[in-house]
């Protein structure tokens, strides 16, 4: 596959001509001729084969307008968007800060985008039910993933998030690689996922990712030749990172699989790129563009500067504090929160011995846990993403 050396994450990519594959342009008839004559229309896309030089923001095609249309026509809302996806995905790493005033500005030149976040106000940083750590593309597929407090009896964590949502554009980026599962069966999921999206008039946007852990792009062509095969938006991530340090990934990350915080922040400004082309696209709205290298910075992040300590308001007869986490492998570690109508408020992350005593306090009320691995703990506050290493 070819690894452009001129890719770049800028916003004004020349859009490809969308195919037509349905319709044919007759030419004028002739009278020695009953029948007309027909001309197909060329296809000009660039083959799944080379996905690598697709553009970043992809051009709308005349079938995903179509999509989008009808599913306003069954009632869908114009300015919602869903995600379905990984841990890479959850608000506080992916598009979370867009509904955080003061936290993000937009270079010169691309303050047009803030029509978007207006647009899809509510969307960004919500915890959708189609989104969760260690999803992969079965997972939404099944009613045992889905949230049983919202979901109804029956649906998977996609029907639902449909259900109580109601998008009218669906982020599809499920990236998560394991081990000795089949290339023929992630893309029989991918086809479930995209037609049950297409079926409910929501229009789905596919995505590259930045690693490539299984080793060969499989993930990233797959994604390709659906689009290519649904006439459908490719948002093409991996290509945006590629002028970034170590390709937007993590250097300290032995897997090759997390973002850096370049990366991080790429992919939530390319990704709010195609929720704008969409938007003006569907909305008959002139297209912005602007000249120069995309980029977003976030603004306030807040250090974690929590010392450690007794916490007796929570459910535990002794709480005592620990300044030097350790991660014992008999150990239970918990993220507990409190419950107030829709709303949840943290109350900090804990770590405890099997036996129910010796817990500790590692960290702060405010910061949610979201992930554990042999590196640390993966912990959120707003749209911060904190790790507490493992050392």
């Amino acid at each position: 596959m070819n690894n452009p050396g001129e890719a770049s994450p800028n916003a004004t990519q020349t859009p490809l001509s969308p195919p037509t594959t349905a319709s044919a342009t007759p030419a004028l008839p002739s009278t020695a001729t009953a029948n007309p004559a027909f001309s197909p229309t060329p296809d000009l896309r660039l083959p799944p084969e080379r996905w690598q030089e697709w553009d970043i923001v992809p051009a709308i095609s005349a079938r995903a307008r179509e999509i989008y249309l009808r599913g306003l026509a069954m009632g869908n809302n114009p300015r919602a968007f869903s995600k379905i996806g990984d841990c890479q995905n959850i608000p506080e790493a992916f598009l979370g800060i867009y509904d955080l005033p003061g936290r993000y500005y937009f270079s010169p030149g691309y303050e047009y985008l803030q029509e978007s976040v207006d647009y899809y106000a509510g969307s960004f940083n919500r915890e959708g039910e189609s989104v969760r750590g260690g999803f992969n593309a079965s997972s939404v597929l099944l009613p045992l993933w889905a949230n049983t407090e919202v979901c109804q009896p029956g649906e998977n964590p996609m029907e639902c998030e449909n259900r109580i949502h109601n998008p009218s554009v669906v982020i599809i980026s499920l990236e998560v690689w394991f081990a000795g599962r089949t290339e023929d069966r992630y893309e029989q999921y991918m086809r479930q996922i995209i037609e049950y999206n297409i079926a409910q008039g929501t229009l789905p946007i596919l995505s590259t990712k930045a690693d490539n852990v299984e080793g060969n792009h499989f993930i990233n062509y797959v994604s390709a030749k659906l689009a290519y095969e649904y006439d459908l938006p490719l948002w093409n991530f991996w290509r945006a990172v590629q002028p970034l340090p170590n390709h937007g990934l993590d250097p300290t990350d032995e897997g090759g699989f997390h973002l850096s915080v370049d990366g991080w922040n790429m992919r939530s400004f390319t990704a709010l790129q195609v929720l704008d082309a969409v938007m003006r696209e569907a909305e008959g709205l002139p297209i912005e563009t602007a000249a120069g290298n995309a980029s977003v910075t976030p603004t306030g992040a807040p250090a974690v500067s929590f010392t450690p300590g007794p916490v007796g308001e929570l459910p535990h007869a002794e709480i005592e504090s620990s300044s030097n986490p350790v991660f014992p492998s008999s150990s239970i570690l918990l993220g507990i929160s409190t419950r107030n109508n829709d709303s949840f408020t943290s109350d900090g992350i804990f770590q405890g011995s099997l036996n129910g005593r010796d817990w500790r306090a590692l960290l702060e009320p405010g910061l949610s846990l979201l992930d554990y691995s042999e590196f640390g703990i993966l912990a959120a506050q707003d749209a911060n993403l904190y790790l507490l290493k493992n050392d």
